[in-house]
């Protein structure tokens, strides 16, 4: 579950067995000793601290964090009356707080550069970026202080905009050694190739995918579709699809609709849709939607939101907080 409050929607206990996702302002301080991140974090707060000089009548309910050359990301605190923003700015997430029930399908919409994909880096370890405030639990754990290999084998996928080409390894064998990672059972391999036929099949993608090297010399929709194809053989607890959508053709997100739509049967996973395209919403049964400005999460509502932000576009939520 994505969530800020301890609880799902409706009220419901978080269960630690299925996807828990939460993203909270910070605790007070603890005597544990410092971890790597901690020590990152201070080390970016005093920097911070000497760099910028407090004006006076300067609001102190909030952390003061900045940006640097790009790396950092800050999850502000919320504020009575809504977000604060601290002079100089706070990073690129500023007030950011879901809620995930397993079996949810949810998307977050905004325009270009509101912080959709951060937020899906930063949930999966991308280590171009530090979180500087607030906290990230996923089933029970922090999920901050996890490797992206740890993040990856307790259930969290990410699917990418631009999926990259890996030459010398098979799709299939990708695919499998994965697998392999997430249990102490390995995988046996005429059995896997059986499914992995069974799933090209239903993707409208021939078989010989299977067998060429990962991504390399696939179109654009072919590389979108095998990131679908990953998804329902590896069944993550909370899969991220980030802007899977785009640059495909009116068939190819068919595919792709149909793929997830297979996903959304196990009734224990969660899914996080990313987009600023309603085409491939059309075709999926959606619980709820958020529309993310400027770093925080400016509106929030059911699937009529779709209709109205095709209608009247994000200008609307500018300035605007949940």
């Amino acid at each position: 579950m994505v969530s800020g409050s301890g609880t799902c929607p409706a009220g419901r206990p978080l269960n630690p067995t299925t996807a828990e996702i939460d993203i909270k302002p910070p605790k007070t301080a603890s005597k544990r000793p410092k971890s790597a991140r901690t020590a990152e974090i201070e080390r970016i707060r005093q920097a911070s601290a000497g760099d910028h000089q407090e004006s006076p009548g300067t609001p102190r309910n909030y952390s003061q964090r900045r940006l640097y050359n790009g790396k950092h990301i800050a999850l502000c605190p919320r504020a009575a009356g809504g977000i604060r923003r601290p002079p100089g700015g706070c990073g690129i997430l500023k007030g950011v707080d879901l809620t995930l029930a397993p079996g949810e399908t949810h998307v977050i919409m905004g325009p270009n550069g509101a912080g959709k994909s951060t937020l899906a880096a930063v949930l999966m370890g991308n280590p171009n970026y530090t979180v500087t405030d607030g906290s990230v639990q996923f089933r029970g754990e922090d999920l901050l202080e996890q490797s992206v290999s740890q993040r990856a084998a307790s259930g969290l996928f990410l699917s990418f905009q631009n999926p990259v080409e890996v030459p010398g390894i098979s799709m299939e064998n990708f695919i499998r050694s994965a697998l392999d990672q997430r249990s102490e059972d390995k995988v046996r391999p005429w059995v896997f190739h059986k499914e992995v036929q069974r799933v090209l099949k239903a993707l409208d993608m021939d078989e010989s995918y299977a067998e060429r090297d990962l991504n390399v010399g696939f179109s654009g929709g072919e590389k979108k579709k095998a990131e679908i194809l990953q998804l329902l053989l590896l069944k993550p607890t909370l899969a991220i699809l980030d802007e899977t959508d785009s640059g495909l053709d009116v068939d190819a997100v068919q595919t792709v609709s149909r793929g997830i739509e297979e996903f959304r049967k196990d009734k224990d996973a969660a899914l996080l849709i990313i987009t600023h395209n309603a085409a491939i919403l059309s075709a999926l049964q959606v619980d709820r939607v958020h529309v993310l400005v400027d770093g925080r999460i400016a509106a929030e509502g059911g699937p009529e939101l779709i209709d109205e932000i095709g209608r009247n576009g994000f200008s609307a939520y500018e300035g605007e907080s949940v």
